[in-house]
């Protein structure tokens, strides 16, 4: 018998991909202005409805916003709004809320996209993460996103750029 190194690979279902856990009902497409803490409230509702999240889960979004200022932002336009699993987390789930009138965090930060990430853990949402990090490094993509006026256009474009 030869010795093997261990391995120490996961699963692929064991680390979800974006479009396994991104639907139809996760996305918004939000026309009126409103301030930044109404912004991850309603980012966080699909969440809550589905029993991924706990409302105190959103309020430790907020609390630690306010704490650190806007740190969770990926690019110029997009937040990646995330607490920690022990802040309410139910299971692993996210939400994708595009924002027609840019969402004011501070002088200098103006969210257009927020996808709320909630993890259960520090590995299984790897997956998610590598995807939403592609879909950030296009430019082009975003725009298209940000511009999108249906959520089937959304999913559909992000089909195109994840597989």
């Amino acid at each position: 018998m030869q010795n093997s190194p261990l391995k120490f690979e996961v699963e692929d279902e064991e680390r979800p991909r974006l479009l396994q856990i991104l639907t139809f009902n996760r996305i918004a497409i939000v026309e009126e202005k409103m301030n930044w803490m109404d912004s991850i409230y309603l980012a966080g509702e699909p969440l809550i409805r589905a029993g991924s999240i706990l409302e105190k889960y959103l309020d430790a979004i907020i609390s630690q916003t306010m704490y650190y200022g806007p740190y969770m932002f990926l690019n110029d336009a997009i937040m990646l709004a995330h607490a920690k699993p022990q802040d309410g987390v139910n299971r692993l789930d996210l939400s994708l809320t595009i924002f027609k009138q840019p969402i004011e965090f501070s002088g200098s930060r103006a969210a257009k996209m927020i996808i709320m990430l909630c993890a259960e853990d520090n590995e299984r949402h790897l997956g998610i993460m590598n995807d939403i990090l592609k879909m950030c490094g296009d430019e082009r993509t975003i725009e298209r996103l940000i511009s999108a006026d249906e959520p089937d256009y959304i999913l559909d474009k992000l089909q195109s750029i994840l597989n």
